[in-house]
C-alpha cells in the first residue's frame, strides 16, 4: 500500500514538474517575442520619425534656397532626400555590433536603387500584399534563418502630401500616379533573438534544477514519513 501511495505521489510530483516547465518555457518565449516586436516598432518609428522631422524642418526650409534636394547629394551643394536618409540611418544601424538590420525597400525602385531595393524574397512579397491594405501599418514574421530564430518586422511607409510632387513629377520615378496614403514602400527591421534566447534556456536550466530538487526532497520527505509512522503507532 506504501509503495502505491509512493508511486502515486511520484507521478503527480512529475506531471505537476513537466507543466510547470513547459508553462515557463512558454511564458518566456512570449516575453522574448512582444520584446523583440517592440523593440523593432521604436526603431522603425524613431526612422521614420526623424525622417518626418528632417521633411518638414529641413527640406520644406531650404528648398527655396537654391539647394538642390537629391540621392546624389555628395557632388556639392546638395542634400539628401529623405529616403535616402532612411536608407542611410539603415546602413547604419545595420553596421553595429548587434546585428540588428534595417532596410527600406519597394517594388517601385528609382533606377539607381534597382540593385539594392525591390521585393527580394517571399518574405518582403508577403509583407508588401499584406501593407498594401490601409487597414495594416504592420507585418511581421519570426523565421528560422542560418539556424537562429530572427524576427522581421514591417512597417508602411505610406505616400504623404509633401512627397507626392515629386514623385509624381521626377523624370525618373518609376510610377507617376500615387495618391496620398498609397503604400510606397517598406521600413523593414531585422533583430535576432540568439542571445536572448541563450538567457531564457540559462533561466529554464535552473528553474529544472530547481524543480527536481524539489521534487527529490518532498518525495523523501514522504519516504521518511512512511518509514516513521508504523513505528509511532506501536506506541
Amino acid at each position: 500500500m506504501h509503495f502505491r501511495s509512493l508511486i502515486i505521489v511520484f507521478v503527480i510530483l512529475s506531471f505537476i514538474s513537466v507543466a510547470m516547465i513547459f508553462h515557463i518555457h512558454r511564458l518566456q518565449e512570449n516575453i522574448l517575442h512582444s520584446s523583440a516586436i517592440e523593440n523593432a516598432k521604436l526603431i522603425t518609428n524613431a526612422i521614420t520619425s526623424f525622417r518626418t522631422l528632417y521633411t518638414s524642418e529641413v527640406i520644406e526650409t531650404i528648398q527655396d534656397h537654391g539647394i538642390e534636394i537629391t540621392h546624389d547629394y555628395k557632388r556639392g551643394e546638395s542634400i539628401p532626400l529623405p529616403a535616402t536618409l532612411s536608407i542611410m540611418i539603415g546602413e547604419r544601424i545595420s553596421n553595429l555590433e548587434n546585428n540588428v538590420k534595417s532596410r527600406l525597400y519597394s517594388p517601385y525602385p528609382f533606377p539607381w536603387r534597382k540593385n539594392d531595393g525591390g521585393l527580394k524574397d517571399d518574405y518582403s512579397r508577403r509583407a508588401w500584399k499584406k501593407l498594401s491594405t490601409k487597414a495594416e501599418n504592420y507585418y511581421y514574421e519570426f523565421i528560422t534563418h542560418n539556424g537562429e530564430e530572427v524576427l522581421r518586422f514591417s512597417s508602411a511607409d505610406r505616400m504623404r502630401g509633401a512627397c507626392i510632387n515629386c514623385h509624381n513629377n521626377h523624370p525618373d520615378s518609376p510610377k507617376i500616379n500615387w495618391k496620398i496614403g498609397d503604400l510606397r514602400g517598406i521600413l523593414e527591421v531585422t533583430i535576432p533573438l540568439n542571445k536572448i534566447t541563450l538567457l531564457t534556456h540559462s533561466d529554464i536550466k535552473i528553474t529544472i534544477m530547481f524543480l527536481v530538487r524539489s521534487h527529490y526532497w518532498v518525495f523523501m520527505g514522504y519516504i521518511e514519513y512512511f518509514q516513521i509512522t508504523p513505528h509511532m503507532q506501536r506506541f
